[in-house]
């Protein structure tokens, strides 16, 4: 299951599209994909559901939709809106690297390191007794 980055091309054709996110949302919600049979003529409302419905799947702090930089790519990506309003009022921690996580901190934490080629990661964090 990609919990983060590309999944799909704008420039992908409609079935092969409709093939690809119906999969992903099968593997998200854990039943069998069941693409429209037949394919409809005019594809665009189901393929916006099914964006609306991989959006809805979405990891915290996550969005399914175009990447803001490349409009014809698809996929999970950080809501920074979010991550940013979160941090700013305390409810997020953001650090680049786990060593920088308070020993007495609780709660969700938000590693991003530019230096680093994995995705934004964002996990619980316990304090230590």
């Amino acid at each position: 299951m990609i919990t983060q980055g590309h999944l799909l091309s704008s420039t992908t054709p409609d079935e092969e599209f409709i093939a690809i996110a119906t999969k992903e949302l099968a593997a998200r919600a854990h039943t069998t994909p069941t693409p429209p049979t037949p394919m409809p003529e005019d594809p665009c409302d189901y393929i916006n559901e099914l964006i609306m419905a991989l959006h809805d799947t979405a990891a915290p702090y996550q969005y399914f939709g175009v990447h803001p930089n490349d409009p014809n790519n698809f996929g999970f990506w950080p809501d920074w809106l979010t991550i940013n309003e979160d941090v700013d009022n305390g409810k997020l921690l953001l650090v680049q690297t786990l060593d920088q996580i308070p020993h007495d901190h609780s709660g969700p934490v938000i590693i991003d390191n530019p230096a680093d080629s994995a995705p934004v990661r964002i996990i619980a964090w316990s304090a230590t007794p």
